[in-house]
């Protein structure tokens, strides 16, 4: 079958969850099918190279990388239904198009596929990872959005593919005949595997690898990691992308020489980052939000063989349990999350063992071959 992939611009730089969520589903799914992916907006920059480029990617406005004229940029944003009707039409008149899959917030772009689907007659499947309406600071319009994706998209698509079970159970709620495959996060454990890392720091460390917009976790895990017992021999990475608050920057500054911050790294140099840490920090809120979704570094920590701490909320629940495949502290407090961590440093040797249970998890429900099969079945 032909299928493409829509909705998102930057494949094939693989340096946020979007895209390497997109790009392991696409690796499961590529089983006997054909995957193009089609880039809306020309983001790449034009010093951007990969030599990893797995599958056919289609620049709809035919430009490759991100124009510096701002006319040209604005010009090619306000034609681009255009630009992505034309491109479908030609690859759909070149051969069947069967399914596309959208993942977008945008609940506008929902409508545009919706409407293709119908002239085009074929099938759609709506990635379903967050619940848009529960995100805080919102401006009117995005206030709009969120409240029609949240109550109406599940109503747009043939398949949806959910993160998390409450995900599966929200979109049952309000559409009865959604047709679901839960999906957690997934990516290539083989890829994970033929990395050699060395620890080019010598360093050890917790890591936590996540977006700034979550500052109020950034600031939990700093203080959890304050609290430890420990001399400047264990350190704290933090690999964060987007613009820093000044509280999580005063914090880091407090702590010079413990704390070590990262940001735009290589993908497989972030890789290494995780195979060489003490263990893999992503600790959940006990909220709607945290609770609808799942952090796709989850299968990234586990793909490197490493454990993970977290805590008793949304999907942890499912797939891990405390002292068996993971450290998982019972709330959101700050006091409990460093007892895990303190838990780690006293207990060295018998870390190996969780590391395997977690890495048996990890194959089980994390990893893209998991879902090949599946994946089959529900395209059928």
């Amino acid at each position: 079958m032909r299928i493409l992939f829509c909705g998102q611009s930057s494949y094939p730089n693989n340096n946020n969850a979007p895209t390497n969520r997109y790009i392991a589903i696409a690796k499961a799914m590529a089983f006997e099918n054909e995957i193009i992916f089609l880039n809306r907006i020309p983001l790449l920059k034009n010093n951007y190279f990969s030599d990893n480029i797995e599958f056919k990617v289609i620049d709809v406005s035919n430009v490759k990388y991100r124009p510096e004229n701002f006319l040209k940029r604005n010009f090619i944003k306000l034609f681009l239904p255009i630009f992505e009707f034309l491109t479908i039409w030609k690859l759909n008149k070149e051969k069947k198009i069967d399914w596309i899959n959208i993942y977008s917030q945008y609940f506008g772009l929902c409508i545009f596929y919706f409407i293709l689907s119908k002239i085009f007659k074929f099938k759609t499947i709506l990635h379903y990872v967050e619940i848009r309406s529960e995100f805080k600071h919102r401006n009117l319009f995005l206030k709009l959005n969120d409240f029609l994706y949240d109550n109406y998209s599940m109503f747009l698509f043939d398949r949806y593919l959910p993160i998390s079970h409450f995900l599966d159970e929200y979109l049952k709620g309000k559409n009865i005949n959604s047709k679901t495959l839960i999906i957690p996060p997934i990516c290539d454990f083989d890829h994970f595997n033929k990395l050699n890392c060395s620890n080019n720091f010598d360093d050890h460390y917790f890591l936590y690898c996540g977006s700034s917009a979550y500052d109020d976790v950034i600031i939990f895990i700093i203080e959890a990691f304050e609290k430890l017992k420990t001399d400047d021999s264990i350190k704290l990475y933090l690999v964060l992308s987007g613009q820093i608050s000044i509280r999580i920057k005063e914090l880091i500054e407090q702590n010079s020489g413990r704390i070590k911050l990262f940001s735009k790294l290589e993908y497989d140099k972030l890789i290494c980052l995780y195979k060489n840490a003490l263990t893999l920090l992503i600790p959940l809120r006990n909220s709607k939000q945290d609770e609808a979704r799942f952090p796709h570094k989850i299968c990234e920590y586990l793909a490197s063989k490493k454990i993970i701490i977290s805590t008793n909320f949304g999907e942890v629940k499912w797939y891990f349990k405390d002292m068996d495949n993971a450290l998982i502290a019972n709330d959101y407090d700050v006091e409990a999350y460093s007892m895990k961590m303190e838990w780690v440093m006293s207990n060295m040797p018998n870390i190996k063992i969780i590391e395997e249970k977690a890495y048996k998890t990890g194959k089980k429900y994390f990893d893209i071959n998991a879902y090949k099969e599946p994946i089959k079945d529900f395209l059928k």
